[in-house]
């Protein structure tokens, strides 16, 4: 690996190198596996030789036939480069533009619901809520300037690769809410002032697309996203525990969406 390179791979442990050069880093065999899973393939792959597994070997076989190339490196200039201690000895290079589209061109929407992100500050619950998005179909992610850089290392292992099968995009108030008009979104706010769950989930519009709209635990969301809520929606809960978890809050509401449209298929 020249110096060039290397500076490279650890200028993109920061975001300011991520943004810079337009490419991110995803570690571990999972990640890689489901990237191949989403054809969403490396432009090049990294691994310490006597580290890795046979599962491992597998997938550094399985990228080699599909033409992409393969490095082998010290576990020297892995720990430099790998942003975790147990990186599994592999780690590929991708580029960002394959995941991030442009919110302006509504074409690239289609009729996807979309779950918005507003002040998730928190890498952890970033990547949940995005591995949950691709499970319950809220196939476009839009995130707020308040929001954690989704190339962040922490975020693409918490999606456990679901990074990979998304569209993402930043968004401002005024693109949501002309996305909205165009579109004929239903936004669904959540707000611990908002509608019960169960009565709040009666006025969902379940023809048109969705826009669940998630916001951090210590700001909430903002109030100008509130203004353009057609709903406001709270998840009742034991006296117990003060709040739910964000990543878990929108968990629950996206699943419950999926269980409806699922269920007003089938009918």
């Amino acid at each position: 690996m020249t110096q060039n390179e290397k500076k490279l791979l650890r200028s993109l442990l920061t975001k300011k190198g991520r943004t810079a050069n337009q490419q991110f880093l995803a570690e571990g065999i999972r990640l890689l596996e489901e990237s191949v899973k989403h054809n969403f393939l490396p432009q090049k792959v990294y691994f310490a030789g006597h580290e890795i597994s046979p599962r491992a070997d597998r997938l550094i076989k399985q990228f080699i036939r599909l033409g992409i190339p393969i490095q082998s490196i010290s576990l020297r200039e892995m720990a430099q480069i790998a942003d975790t201690a147990t990186d599994q000895g592999i780690l590929g290079l991708f580029d960002m533009d394959r995941i991030v589209m442009d919110i302006d061109n509504t074409a690239e929407i289609e009729n996807d619901s979309i779950l918005l992100l507003d002040n998730i500050s928190d890498p952890g619950n970033a990547g949940t809520l995005f591995r949950s998005a691709l499970a319950f179909e809220f196939n476009t992610v839009a995130v707020t300037s308040g929001t954690v850089d989704i190339f962040n290392p922490k975020v693409v292992r918490s999606s456990a690769g679901a990074v990979f099968g998304l569209k993402i995009s930043a968004v401002t108030t005024d693109s949501l809410a002309r996305i909205k008009r165009e579109k004929k979104s239903f936004l669904l706010a959540t707000d611990i002032e908002g509608e019960s769950f169960s009565d709040g989930l009666k006025k969902l519009d379940l023809i048109n697309p969705i826009i669940l709209a998630i916001g951090g635990e210590a700001e909430g969301l903002s109030d100008k996203i509130l203004k353009l809520a057609d709903v406001r929606l709270r998840i009742e809960h034991s006296e117990k525990v003060e709040s739910l978890n964000a990543a878990v809050a929108g968990s629950i509401i996206m699943r419950e969406i999926y269980q409806l449209r699922t269920g007003s298929k089938e009918k």
